[in-house]
């Protein structure tokens, strides 16, 4: 149904960079191809942009993936994804002439350099995520240099305590311009404890450095002549100056913070006394802008001033207070050299680990790209590895979150396809920040949009996708909140002080056997449905089409719907679930002679609000009328009938949850009887598929309880979709397992 072709492109010895024509015999007339173009938007991301004809590809931006149909023949699809080496760097770009590759040597200059494209073809767009998967593995097998039969799994997940609990990031929560001192950190965490959110990992974002401003060699003021006029003067070059905090936080200011958060928050109803502190700071040298001229580290690492410009990121504009901003688009980046950064990150991280510090977030990686010349690629790449490497040796596994990193190298490179780290998965960022108001068009809908476009690639990667922070009261929480429970990534509130919403965030969490807080999520990211991926009006302005979404999980698969479309005039989804929908959701899991219940949730109050059985056999139907205002998600559960007795039955797991179905360990059915293992405390629901109310006794860990039947109409309001029986688990019902022991006699 799809087929891969690898093509190399190379340059000669002695050829630091350079372009090739690409033509490519499966875009024959590039008129008609439309689709997504996945351009670099920044220096630190990648997203996606509609293409209404691959004729009208950007000539400024650059482009890392081209996913693409034939506007005659719909169901043939196109895919090309460039595949940077050890030795070169690679990309897409368009001229007048048509489209062309863009080389970057990376390694010795006396020698050839390649690099690659990976080009995907299929004739139906249900195979989307088949092709990416098949052009992934493709790429990876080239750069280690096997056939794709060799190739192993990814290992499992880097990220240990990162992922189970519940997050929280300063960032918003105390204003991007606002530095964390001693009072309004204490003031943030009396706010969060006095609402009973349970804190398990806190990260102290940006602001906590001891930097300082600089510019043309020293730490001067400096005040900037170039950029937008009503910004003149106001920017400044920021620099590393050593490794402790502000004099604002005091002295040991990060040991203070760390140990007034693990001491408040362990004391925290559902946290069970442990809690992870993490901190901030940049791939760059530390900070933003590299390690400050005048400091002390210069010296004692040997760092070298490396030339920076933004020649390679044609088509951004070069603001101030944005990241790789350059006055002048030039300048200097001071850094450790390859041979001194392990040891510059190892000695930072013994320090921050002696204050107390478990993880780390790791950002503004992108921005290294800048560094010009063989050398400062020799650089970047060695900043990124020994950082993992000395990560790795002082805190351990899996204990950093990359962000800001989407660029050559980790987009369809040896970092992202899983070459340095040995095939083993690290925690990554999918998508610029959440909450750009005033700063971006559309900030909500295109976090959302971006997130799940990404994850048609980036799921296939190297990484486990986290969806960035959010807030829990304010911002659109409640279509954020489904994105996060379909998310594997960490779970990170960063809510205002005062402005939180404990009764949502206990529908993305639910206490364990041993009382303590878990994120009930997916551990499969929430992948755009094939057969609607490359429908480029899903951001389109006025009323449309919806954002649809899978996430699998072990006892069956929710299926999110976003209203994703321009803010501009408040376009609503007018859209209709079909079996089609159904199908391409549960994908392999399928057969013909299974049936399967079709749950609608009420994302806003919790629960389930109507129910339908549904077959393969019933081919196109039209399930269910989908309306969503400016901002809207609605979500559904699909999980198969199971026979118990002369009737069905469909467990749903946490009917109070986004993402409930991932709380059922097992399910299995007798003559009469379902027994259900639920791995945390909540609402847990099951329908029964027969006309006449259910009469049907149920127990707990053998202890009596009593459930609540409720009848539920069909998809459509035109008849009976079920009957609804559901029970809670937990309070003063005894459990000495690791799972509570769900039986329904009936």
């Amino acid at each position: 149904m799809f087929e891969t072709r690898l093509i190399e492109v190379a340059l000669a010895s002695g050829e630091a960079s350079g372009y090739r024509d690409l033509h490519l015999e499966e875009l024959d007339d590039s008129s008609k191809w439309i689709g997504w173009a996945y351009y670099r938007i920044a220096p630190t991301w990648i997203e996606a942009r509609p293409l209404e004809s691959l004729s009208h590809l950007s000539t400024d931006l650059t482009a890392h993936l081209l996913l693409l149909r034939d506007q005659d023949d719909p169901d043939r699809i196109v895919c090309v994804y460039p595949v940077s080496t050890e030795t070169a760097l690679v990309n897409i770009v368009r001229s007048d002439d048509g489209l062309r590759t863009q080389i970057r040597r990376a390694g010795q200059i006396d020698a050839q350099a390649i690099a690659a494209l990976v080009v995907g073809t299929a004739m139906s767009a249900s195979v989307v995520d088949s092709l990416m998967a098949a052009i992934v593995d493709e790429a990876r097998a080239y750069i280690k240099g096997v056939s794709s039969d060799e190739l192993e799994k990814f290992s499992e997940d880097r990220a240990g305590s990162l992922l189970d609990g519940v997050g929280f990031c300063t960032w918003s929560s105390l204003g991007e311009d606002i530095h964390p001192n001693q009072e309004n950190m204490s003031e943030l965490l009396t706010s969060l404890i006095e609402h009973n959110m349970p804190i398990q990992s806190f990260i102290l974002d940006d602001g906590w450095h001891n930097q300082k401003t600089y510019a043309s060699g020293d730490a001067s003021p400096y005040r900037c002549k170039t950029g937008p006029e009503d910004m003149r003067g106001t920017w400044q070059l920021r620099g590393l100056y050593d490794f402790d905090a502000h004099a604002r936080l005091g002295e040991n200011g990060v040991k203070k913070v760390v140990e007034e958060a693990k001491r408040r928050f362990g004391q925290q109803d559902g946290v069970k006394g442990e809690v992870n502190v993490g901190v901030w700071l940049a791939l760059t040298g530390g900070y933003w802008d590299g390690i400050c001229p005048d400091s002390p580290l210069i010296g004692r690492y040997n760092c070298k001033p490396y030339p920076v410009s933004r020649d390679r990121i044609p088509g951004m504009a070069n603001v101030p207070f944005t990241p790789g901003y350059l006055p002048g688009g030039k300048g200097v980046y001071w850094l450790p050299p390859p041979e001194e950064s392990l040891r510059f990150w190892t000695d930072w991280f013994v320090y921050l680990k002696a204050q107390g510090v478990d993880f780390l977030k790791v950002d503004n990686q992108g921005s290294l790209s800048l560094l010009d010349g063989v050398e400062g690629v020799e650089c970047q790449h060695a900043l990124w590895k020994n950082m993992v490497a000395a990560s790795d040796q002082v805190f351990g596994k899996g204990n950093v979150i990359h962000c800001m990193s989407h660029h050559e190298t980790m987009w369809g490179g040896v970092q992202g396809l899983g070459k340095v780290t040995n095939g083993e998965r690290f925690v990554w960022r999918n998508s610029d920040d959440f909450g750009l108001i005033g700063k971006k068009d559309n900030p909500d809908q295109q976090h959302i949009f971006t997130n799940l476009s990404n994850a048609l690639l980036t799921a296939h990667l190297a990484m486990v996708l986290d969806a960035d922070m959010f807030m829990s009261q304010v911002q659109n929480p409640v279509p954020h909140a489904l994105l996060r429970a379909l998310y594997p990534g960490p779970l990170l509130l960063s809510d205002r002080p005062g402005e939180h919403d404990v009764s949502l965030l206990w529908r993305l969490i639910a206490k364990d056997a041993s009382g303590r807080a878990r994120v009930v999520k997916t551990t499969h990211p929430a992948v755009p449905l094939a057969h609607r991926s490359l429908d480029i009006s899903v951001i389109g302005m006025g009323d449309g089409r919806g954002m649809f979404a899978a996430a699998p999980s072990g006892h069956g698969t929710t299926l999110g719907v976003w209203n994703v479309r321009d803010d501009e005039d408040g376009g609503k989804v007018l859209d209709t679930l079909t079996s089609v929908d159904i199908v391409d959701a549960l994908g392999d899991r399928l057969s013909s002679s299974q049936s399967w219940l079709i749950a609608q949730t009420d994302l806003y109050r919790g629960g389930i609000v109507a129910a339908q059985i549904w077959s393969q056999s019933e081919g196109e139907e039209e399930l269910a009328k989908i309306q969503l205002e400016r901002m809207g998600a609605t979500s559904f559960w699909l999980t198969q009938l199971q026979t118990c007795g002369n009737i069905q039955v469909a467990v749903l797991g946490l009917i109070d949850q986004f993402a409930g179905l991932t709380a059922i360990e097992k399910a299995e059915t007798n003559e009469g009887y379902l027994t259900t293992a639920v791995r945390c405390e909540g609402v847990f629901g099951f329908v029964v598929a027969i006309e006449e109310e259910p009469k049907v006794s149920i127990s707990i860990n053998d202890q009596k309880q009593v459930g609540e039947i409720s009848k539920l109409d069909n998809l459509k309001g035109n008849g009976l979709g079920g009957w609804l029986v559901q029970v809670r688990i937990g309070g003063n019902i005894v459990n000495t397992s690791d799972v509570w022991k769900v039986r329904a006699v009936f």
